[in-house]
């Protein structure tokens, strides 16, 4: 067995038949739109008061994203940003909000967590075809 080093087995390198696609625009990676996740909602509500252009893909795959929480955000340059990545990003772009609208922000987070939030779980668990459903 000595005789046999890996060294001299023929090692051959494929190259891959395709690449990946080249993103021209930032990507973000949410839950999908039937799920409610309040910082994917929160995130995307940022984003759109800001008026920052980017892609959305939904999916259902947390451990894709460098943390494994959704959401995150993927730069033109390779970058993967996570919550508060975006949130810093955004400012240093100088997509900042104004004050009124991080208000609005905080009045939509908070109808998100103390009215959709509740109403969704009854649906799903107190109402008899939610139950009979799930």
């Amino acid at each position: 067995l000595k005789s046999l080093w890996f060294t001299k087995l023929p090692l051959y390198l494929h190259e891959p038949f395709f690449s990946p696609a080249a993103i021209t625009e930032p990507q973000l990676f949410v839950y999908g739109p039937n799920t409610l996740d309040v910082e994917c909602l929160r995130i995307l509500a940022l984003l759109k008061f800001v008026q920052f252009k980017f892609d959305v893909h939904y999916t259902r795959e947390p451990n894709m994203s460098p943390n494994k929480k959704l959401p995150f955000m993927l730069l033109p340059d390779g970058t993967a940003l996570d919550s508060t990545g975006i949130v810093d990003h955004l400012d240093k772009s100088g997509h900042q909000l104004p004050k009124s609208d991080l208000q609005d922000e905080l009045v939509y987070t908070t109808m998100v967590r103390r009215n959709l939030v509740p109403a969704i779980d009854y649906m799903t668990w107190v109402d008899q075809t939610g139950v009979e459903k799930v």
